[in-house]
């Protein structure tokens, strides 16, 4: 929200929305004759809600109202709420109503706004018609960029890319953008040099590196994302978001444990996260551990249902069995794969009546089948009790 809030301020700034410096703050005189000029600072203030409400007072049909103004603060209100599609109509009135030569930041903003809303075939129109003022902005060629990326065209996206590194050649957003698609064209060893030198940056950011991170991930080159985050997490050991990355990373590539004690760390910080650390020590086939960190969970209800898949996924059929009285209490048992678990837990230790009482409450049409099957097992431990010691 902070980087959207300097984005939206350097746009209202730029384009002259905002009032002049004397008056830079909503908290102050501001002016009360003119709405449209009292949300820009309210925007600029970040109080987009305030913002909202003093908008929504206003009519556009009526005279005096600076339409390119107001349409263009109601498309940066959108894109702050998270609705792109409504942000994009909001700026084509704007657009409109600036006649030909509409301001270049407000065709980029529409042009990021159409990214946002899945139509990068509309971004890239927007974008070839702002023509060379707009190709002298920098975010020009990074949206670019993303939008050919968004619509499969690799090729266009390289090309966009490099023209802006020509015109931008320390733009980092490019840089950021050119790892990301060395990534995409698995070109990894080009892609790892470039991040190392892009993390040097004395502007680089933790987003930066998450981003480049993820996006290794998800092409399944987990040692260079561990690398990056270990790193990242070596230079700010309290970041829950590297941490948390890193430890999705770990269980990725099939490292569970390592995954487990991130987590476990990342709790001190979000206790949330104790329940990750319990389900992953439990799948490290360390149940000891996975009980302690299960022990720590803040939610009664969550951290009872744990320890009952823990000590069933361990065989203690028994301390299974005794939290059933509990898991009552906490209507846990209105979830039918738990109240299967608990009729099996009293079948293996031989509390055959409590087990058939609790099947008798399953309909789940998959679950009913394993039911009849343990009603047919108990059955038969009746008939012959000596066989299912």
């Amino acid at each position: 929200m902070q980087r959207l809030h300097r984005w939206l301020c350097t746009l209202l700034i730029a384009a002259g929305l905002a009032l002049a410096p004397a008056a830079a703050s909503a908290q102050e005189e501001a002016p009360t004759e003119d709405p449209v000029a009292l949300a820009a600072l309210l925007i600029a203030d970040g109080n987009y809600d305030r913002a909202r409400t003093v908008l929504l007072d206003v009519d556009p049909t009526n005279r005096g109202i600076d339409l390119v103004r107001y349409w263009t603060l109601r498309g940066l209100l959108e894109l702050d709420a998270g609705d792109a599609p409504r942000a994009v109509t909001a700026l084509e009135q704007a657009r409109d109503a600036a006649g030909a030569l509409p301001d270049p930041l407000l065709m980029i903003t529409l042009a990021r706004a159409r990214v946002l809303a899945g139509d990068p075939d509309g971004a890239i129109e927007t974008l070839d018609q702002g023509g060379a003022e707009l190709d002298a902005l920098a975010s020009t060629w990074t949206l670019r960029a993303r939008a050919h990326r968004d619509r499969g065209d690799l090729a266009g996206a390289w090309a966009a890319m490099q023209g802006g590194l020509e015109r931008f050649p320390d733009q980092k957003a490019l840089r950021r953008q050119q790892i990301l698609l060395l990534i995409e064209q698995g070109l990894t060893r080009q892609a790892g040099e470039l991040a190392h030198t892009l993390l040097q940056r004395d502007d680089t950011t933790e987003e930066d590196i998450l981003v480049i991170a993820e996006a290794l991930r998800l092409a399944g080159i987990h040692d260079q994302a561990i690398e990056l985050l270990e790193a990242a997490l070596l230079a700010e050991p309290t970041s829950l978001d590297v941490r948390v990355r890193l430890a999705v990373v770990y269980l990725g590539a099939g490292r569970p444990f390592a995954a487990a004690r991130l987590f476990e760390t990342a709790a001190a910080l979000d206790p949330s996260y104790y329940h990750n650390a319990a389900m992953l020590y439990l799948a490290a086939d360390r149940p000891g551990l996975a009980l302690q960190a299960n022990a720590q969970v803040v939610d009664n209800t969550t951290k009872v249902k744990q320890r009952f898949t823990i000590l069933a996924q361990t065989g203690a059929w028994e301390q299974a069995a005794a939290l059933g009285p509990r898991l009552a209490r906490l209507n846990a048992l209105e979830d039918e794969d738990l109240r299967y678990g608990l009729a099996y837990a009293h079948f293996e230790t031989g509390a055959w009546t409590e087990a058939e009482q609790l099947l008798l409450g399953i309909e789940d049409a998959r679950l009913f089948r394993q039911a009849t099957a343990l009603r047919q097992a108990i059955e038969k431990c009746r008939d012959a009790p000596e066989q299912c010691g």
